[in-house]
C-alpha cells in the first residue's frame, strides 16, 4: 500500500471512524505529529509514512493513487469486518 496523503489519512481515517488519537495509539506515532501531518504543516518521513500505510492496510482499507479520473481515495476491503484498534496495533508491532 501507499500513496499516503495527509488528504489519504484523513479519509482513511473517517472510513475507520477513527479519531487522531485512535491513529496515534495503533501506529505508536505521537499526537502532534500526526496533527501536523494532516494539516499539511509537517512533511513525514517515509517510516512514518509506512506505518500509517501499515495500520490502515491491517485494519482493510486499500489506498488507491489514481482511478478512472486521475484522482486519490480509499475504500474498505471488508464492509463486514469488525475492525479491533487492539489486534490492528498487534499487526503493526509486529513489524516493528
Amino acid at each position: 500500500m501507499s500513496g499516503i496523503t495527509p488528504p489519504v489519512c484523513r479519509a482513511a481515517r473517517a472510513l475507520l471512524g477513527w479519531s487522531r488519537q485512535d491513529l496515534a495509539e495503533v501506529t505508536r506515532v505521537s499526537l502532534p505529529i500526526i496533527e501536523a501531518y494532516e494539516a499539511n504543516t509537517h512533511a513525514c518521513r517515509w517510516a512514518i509514512e509506512q506505518l500509517l500505510a501499515r495500520a490502515f492496510e491491517a485494519a482493510g482499507v486499500d489506498v488507491f493513487t489514481r482511478d478512472a479520473w486521475g484522482g486519490a481515495g480509499v475504500c474498505l476491503r471488508h464492509r463486514h469486518q469488525t475492525i479491533s484498534l487492539r489486534s490492528t496495533s498487534r499487526v503493526i508491532s509486529s513489524y516493528s
